[in-house]
């Protein structure tokens, strides 16, 4: 069961980024047209805004909480070019760091990128490419095991607010890309004791 969820929780450690302006201020989330097809990241990358690091600044400031048993914080980096990510399981009542990536917008690629390392997770690091579309990120997810093996899944986060959003994780099957697992995640403005 441990495993399972280790497993499961890993995956959410992946997430981190930012909403447009509307989803925070207040403006309802509308659901995709069809959340099992995302658009393709890499088949059209519009111009970021100016402000596409403020977007995910939205992020800094407390941990967003899956559930008891993870959570993750956003710092902001060098000159506010770049966003530190990191996430925690909760063992035994103690954060656990877990993972830790960087985000920053990438002017020739014209996309959020991001980049990351795990420890007692089935992958060893992991990469985003990241698009806003409306009050939904759409992420195109690498994940690199130990042996180098890469799985690509997609992310949707959908923003209902400026402390919440629905985590969905897609993977590719037959059928196409089909649900794995998602949840929400809810900001907590206190940060956990044993983060820092």
């Amino acid at each position: 069961m441990l495993a399972k969820h280790l497993v499961t929780a890993s995956l959410a450690a992946l997430l981190a980024v930012t909403a447009p302006s509307a989803a925070f201020a207040g403006a309802a989330a509308e659901p995709p047209p069809d959340a099992h097809e995302p658009e393709d990241p890499r088949a059209t990358r519009a111009p970021a805004p100016p402000d596409a690091m403020a977007f995910l600044g939205r992020m800094v400031g407390g941990a967003w909480y899956q559930g008891e048993e993870f959570f993750q914080i956003f710092e902001w980096g060098a000159g506010q070019q770049a966003i530190r990510s990191t996430g925690y399981f909760v063992v035994g009542g103690q954060p656990k760091l877990v993972s830790e990536g960087i985000w920053f917008w990438h002017p020739a690629e014209r996309v959020i990128r991001a980049y990351g390392v795990a420890i007692d997770m089935p992958m060893v690091t992991w990469e985003y490419e990241t698009r806003i579309a409306g009050t939904e990120l759409q992420h195109e997810l690498t994940a690199y095991a130990a042996d180098g093996t890469a799985t690509v899944f997609r992310e949707l986060w959908t923003f209902s607010d400026a402390n919440r959003y629905e985590w969905t994780l897609l993977e590719s099957s037959a059928d196409g890309w089909v649900r794995a697992m998602g949840g929400p995640f809810e900001r907590r403005e206190t940060l956990p004791d044993g983060t820092r």
